[in-house]
């Protein structure tokens, strides 16, 4: 750091801690204004007194040693960059979770309608989105009316080393810019969502920062968008230029404001009416993300802007005198606070979270879409198209084609190594190399013999997993699995959808040297084992002394017992 001398002429380096030392001594006698520099960049920092200036060292640099000691990435993420340097993986949340997610939306509905909410009725009405509350339709006690809950289905913890990275570094600077600055403390009451997210710190979402105006927000969008926001490497760009506070990103406290720009329909644009064709798969599912947020200092008002204002907000921003805006139109019309920053990197999206609309009229819902297994003496449960953790995960086989290879990831990779032992009984297996084969034309012909099965039903669901895992091996599988953020979750049971394996003969080299070219045989043979080792019995070897498996996802349905 570097400090300015008393005459305002010549800046003086010294070590930070060195510094705050000196500034404290000076403290003692002083209370000029101290006007402070980061060595190499950074920008200056002015404050009222040697004191205010010395505290601020040091909270940085306890921040940075928080930061370091934690590898800067939450606790209970999967990835903790101990294993590679960047990462982008998207966590499929455990059942036992979803309550957490469930409360949030409990905690934050409101029983109030807007302009911005679409027209539910089909078709939509001529006054959808053209009056103060919503058409008729829309509010509650309409026809089908406000939904009276949302119903979480499933969530995504979105890890990515990347973006998190830009997120706390912005969240840092912030916390220095703004630290001896008392009018960046929150000007009225804090979110609606800090309750949950205090009750549930440390295992689903990380304590907040106080200083910079951290919280959790929503943002609703398209749900095959949001797919691809939690799959892709993909810089989120929400802003919209004719919002009422200026081109930024918005976000709401409430579920329900946030749910007015959710849309089930093909079309990866929010704020779709539900006029427009539903997703085929994804019909009647919406989705959520749950954001990180610092909102730094915040420019309150209880209006939106006209023109003139908000270029005026624009520079204000530009100019560091403000980081973002909250519109508090709960105390100017009884509808919600709205919230707004400028900088994307002011926002980490951290869930995705997957819900149904719940109407007083259950005949005015959505019919189950084909996202749903069901199976006797249990509630349905949510199925994804692609399994989450592809990276064509949001795309539709159907009508997006892909022919991909990837190498897994370090926990899937572990998790492969533990299930090849545990179930073969075989300790010296080592895996050597593990790719994963996304394949659009496979998926669609085995999505679509998936729907058959399911429609027509099987009298013994689950009957395929217990043939293939005893009560030991499944025990351990579930257990290994936990660690790594797998669940059997990602199969469904009810038509004894399970995992086996086949054995893979040597390929010779050349063009066709690849897991596609390699699986054409194993899919018309149709032999799989439970055991990867009888299916490495029945495996030649490479030159060099390997051998190859597949593990497939394999759909047995209605199984014939035959005793031996």
């Amino acid at each position: 750091l570097a400090k300015i001398d008393p005459l305002g002429i010549r800046w003086q380096e010294s070590m930070p801690l060195d510094l705050a030392e000196e500034l404290e001594e000076l403290a003692e006698s002083e209370t000029r204004p101290v006007r402070l520099r980061i060595v190499g960049g950074g920008g200056e920092h002015e404050f009222r007194s040697p004191a205010l200036a010395a505290n601020w060292i040091r909270a940085c640099k306890e921040a940075a040693d928080v930061q370091q000691a934690s590898a800067q990435y939450p606790r209970y993420w999967t990835n903790r960059g101990d294993r590679q340097a960047t990462f982008k993986d998207t966590i499929l949340m455990p059942v036992e979770s979803l309550p957490v997610f469930q409360q949030l939306f409990d905690d934050t509905y409101a029983m109030v309608s807007t302009r911005d909410r679409p027209c539910p009725a089909q078709p939509p009405c001529s006054k959808s989105r053209t009056q103060p509350g919503g058409c008729a339709c829309s509010r509650p006690g309409g026809n089908p009316g406000l939904p009276v809950r949302y119903r979480v289905c499933q969530a995504l913890r979105v890890e990515d080393s990347t973006h998190w990275g830009a997120y706390t570094r912005r969240r840092l600077d912030l916390q220095g810019q703004r630290y001896s600055d008392e009018s960046t403390r929150w000007p009225c009451e804090p979110p609606g969502t800090n309750t949950v997210v205090e009750q549930a710190q440390d295992v689903v979402f990380a304590p907040l920062e106080p200083q910079s105006n951290e919280m959790y927000l929503f943002h609703g969008t398209n749900t095959r968008a949001t797919l691809k926001i939690a799959s892709e490497d993909f810089s989120l760009d929400l802003s919209r230029a004719g919002g009422g506070l200026g081109p930024g990103v918005y976000l709401s406290e409430s579920v329900t404001k946030s749910d007015e720009y959710a849309s089930d329909t093909v079309h990866s644009r929010g704020c779709t009416s539900f006029g427009e064709t539903p997703d085929p798969y994804y019909a009647g599912i919406f989705a959520m993300l749950v954001m990180r947020v610092t909102m730094g200092k915040v420019r309150q008002t209880d209006r939106f802007f006209n023109d003139s204002e908000k270029k005026q907000m624009i520079n204000a921003i530009a100019s560091r005198q403000f980081d973002s805006v909250l519109a508090d139109r709960r105390k100017a019309t009884g509808t919600f606070r709205e919230f707004c920053v400028f900088d994307t990197d002011q926002i980490y999206t951290e869930y995705v979270v997957f819900y149904e609309r719940v109407y007083a009229d259950p005949a005015a819902c959505r019919p189950r879409s084909l996202s749903f297994s069901c199976s006797s003496g249990r509630e349905e449960s949510f199925q994804f198209q692609v399994p989450s953790y592809f990276v064509n995960f949001h795309r539709n086989p159907h009508t997006e084609s892909f022919d991909e290879e990837h190498p897994l990831r370090p926990r899937g990779f572990d998790l492969l190594q533990h299930t090849l032992r545990n179930i073969s009984g075989k300790t010296g297996l080592r895996l050597v190399q593990a790719t994963r084969l996304e394949h659009s034309g496979f998926l669609s012909e085995y999505s679509a013999l998936k729907l058959q099965i399911k429609q027509r039903g099987v009298s013994k669901p689950g009957t395929a997993l217990r043939s293939v895992l005893s009560e030991e091996q499944l025990e351990a599988f579930a257990k290994a699995a936990s660690q790594k953020a797998f669940s059997f979750e990602n199969i469904d049971g009810d038509i004894n959808e399970v995992y086996l394996w086949a054995g893979l003969a040597p390929v010779p080299p050349g063009p066709n040297r690849c897991a596609r070219f390699a699986a054409r045989p194993v899919r018309q043979n149709r032999i799989f084992f439970g055991n990867p080792g009888d299916a490495l019995r029945q495996t030649p070897e490479t030159p060099d002394g390997q051998k190859g498996l597949f593990l497939c996802r394999v759909i047995c349905g209605e199984i014939v017992d035959r005793p031996g």
